[in-house]
């Protein structure tokens, strides 16, 4: 799911009443949960720009542009995990955590700079297997790019720890 931002529109008037015939027109429509409404609701996978044009008496038009800026950096990447069966399921599994992940590209890699697992997917989770059998507990490090809905792309590099 995206991020959701409610549109909120400041209409200021010589006479600070606002009319009531005023009509709202928001486009692009995209993402907008109306585009005839005084405040819709935007779910966004990246930065958006909407231009909204409102129009009194049918005459009247005024037109002003807002900008959504998503931040991508909103994502989770755990610094230990546990795949010993005993659960609790998250901590099963290495795997990123995020809103509107198209792909991820993971690489981990052993102290001796030997990679032990690698794959690109929606939602790569390792196992903490190599070769079928689990790694030793120890310190793994990791390089992760991840593409988001928008086409950004962040890349991330760290430690994991294997607990058993």
């Amino acid at each position: 799911m995206g991020h959701a931002v409610l549109l909120v529109p400041q209409v200021q008037t010589k006479s600070n009443n606002i009319p009531q015939d005023l009509v709202y027109k928001w486009s692009p429509s995209i993402g907008l949960s109306c585009a005839d409404c005084k405040t819709p609701i935007s779910v966004v996978f990246h930065d958006q720009t909407y231009r909204l044009t409102t129009i009194q008496n049918g005459t009247c038009e005024v037109e002003t542009i807002t900008r959504i800026y998503v931040d991508h950096d909103d994502v989770y990447i755990p610094n230990a995990f546990s795949p010993n069966g005993k659960g609790p399921e998250e901590n099963e599994q290495f795997k990123v955590y995020g809103q509107g992940i198209l792909k991820v590209e993971m690489m981990i890699f052993n102290r001796s700079g030997e990679r032990v697992y690698t794959e690109m997917s929606s939602n790569p989770a390792w196992d903490g297997k190599y070769r079928g059998e689990f790694v030793q507990d120890g310190v793994y490090v990791y390089t992760i790019e991840i593409t988001f809905l928008g086409g950004q792309k962040a890349r991330k590099h760290g430690s994991v720890t294997v607990l058993r």
